[in-house]
C-alpha cells in the first residue's frame, strides 16, 4: 500500500508540474511532445492531470467521493515538500511581469534601489521600478510590507488592482487578496486612491479595504493585522473563508466545496510555517474533515 501511495504522490507532483509547465510562455513544441508521451505513458496521467486542473480550477468536489478517498493523516509538510519543486516552477512564470516572488511558505525581504525594505510573504509577487525620477511597485499577487526610505522627491507608491497607495516615508502593508485590496499602516501616513477616484488618507494603526468601492478607514491592531512578518498567522473570529487565503500562502491550495463550512468559525494564533497545526485545530475545533485531493487540500463536513 505504502508503495502505491508514494507511486500515486509521485504522478501528481509530475501532473501539478506538467500545469504549471504549460502556462508557461517558454513552452515549446518539444515540451508539447513530451506531455503527450506522459499522458499517453498510463491512464493515470491523464486522470491526475485532469484532478490538478480542476482543483487549480477551484472546482466543488462533492464530499462523498472524497469519502471515498484515503484518510489517513497526512502532514501538509510533507505535502509542501514533495510539490516544492512545482511551487518554485510556478512563481518563475506567473504572473507575469514579476521580478521579485516568492512561493508557498516563505517570507523574503528585498533591499531595493532607493533603500527602501519590501517583505514579500508567501505566495507573493512583485514588480518594481525605481530610478531617478520615480519609485513604484506594482504588487501583482499576495501582499507585501514596506519600510519606505524618506524621499520627498520621489514619492514611493504602490499600486494592486484598481488602488494605488502613495507615501513619503512609512511602514505599510498591501494585502491583495480576491477582488479586494487592504492596505495597513504600521506608522506613518499613507494616501489611498481608488480606481474611482475615492481617497482617504490613513495614519499609524488604520487600515482600509477597496473592493468595487472603498470602504471607509478603520482602526487596525498592527500586532495581529501585521503577525505574518513575525511568521505567525493570528485568526481572531474569522470565518474559514477568510483564513483560506492565509493557509494557501503558507502551504498551496485549499478547496473548501461547502459554503455552510466556509462560514465556520476560527480564532487561534499558529506558527506560519506549521499550517498542518491549523488543518488539525479546524478537525479537532470544528469536527471536520481534510483529504489531499492532487495539489490541493479539501476541507469539508
Amino acid at each position: 500500500m505504502a508503495t502505491n501511495e508514494t507511486a500515486q504522490a509521485e504522478i501528481d507532483r509530475v501532473a501539478a508540474g506538467w500545469l504549471v509547465r504549460l502556462g508557461s510562455p517558454a513552452l515549446d513544441d518539444a515540451d508539447r511532445r513530451a506531455f503527450r508521451a506522459w499522458l499517453e505513458a498510463d491512464p493515470a496521467h491523464g486522470a491526475a492531470f485532469e484532478a490538478a486542473r480542476d482543483v487549480w480550477a477551484g472546482l466543488g468536489v462533492p464530499a462523498a467521493a472524497l469519502a471515498r478517498s484515503d484518510r489517513r493523516r497526512r502532514r501538509w509538510r510533507a505535502g509542501a515538500l514533495a510539490l516544492a519543486g512545482c511551487a518554485v516552477a510556478a512563481v518563475l512564470i506567473l504572473p507575469r511581469g514579476a521580478d521579485h516572488a516568492t512561493p508557498d511558505g516563505l517570507r523574503r525581504t528585498v533591499l531595493l534601489a532607493d533603500g527602501s525594505r519590501m517583505m514579500l510573504d508567501g505566495d507573493s509577487a512583485a514588480d518594481v521600478r525605481v530610478d531617478s525620477a520615480s519609485r513604484r511597485v506594482a504588487l501583482l499577487r499576495g501582499r507585501a510590507f514596506f519600510d519606505v526610505a524618506p524621499d520627498p522627491s520621489r514619492p514611493f507608491v504602490v499600486t494592486a488592482g484598481g488602488l494605488e497607495a502613495t507615501v513619503l516615508g512609512t511602514g505599510f502593508a498591501v494585502d491583495r487578496g480576491g477582488a479586494e485590496v487592504t492596505v495597513v499602516v504600521d506608522h506613518g501616513r499613507v494616501s489611498v486612491r481608488a480606481a474611482d477616484g475615492a481617497s482617504a488618507v490613513l495614519t499609524g494603526g488604520e487600515r482600509v479595504t477597496a473592493g468595487a468601492t472603498l470602504g471607509p478607514p478603520e482602526a487596525a491592531r498592527p500586532e495581529v493585522a501585521l503577525a505574518w512578518r513575525r511568521g505567525l498567522m493570528v485568526f481572531e473570529n474569522r470565518t474559514l473563508g477568510e483564513v483560506v487565503p492565509e493557509l494557501e500562502r503558507a502551504g498551496g491550495p485549499i478547496v473548501i466545496p461547502q459554503a455552510s463550512v466556509r462560514a465556520l468559525r476560527l480564532s487561534g494564533v499558529f506558527r506560519e510555517d506549521d499550517p498542518g497545526a491549523v488543518l488539525d485545530a479546524i478537525e479537532a475545533g470544528l469536527g471536520l474533515r481534510t483529504a489531499r485531493l492532487g495539489v490541493a487540500t479539501v476541507i469539508f463536513r
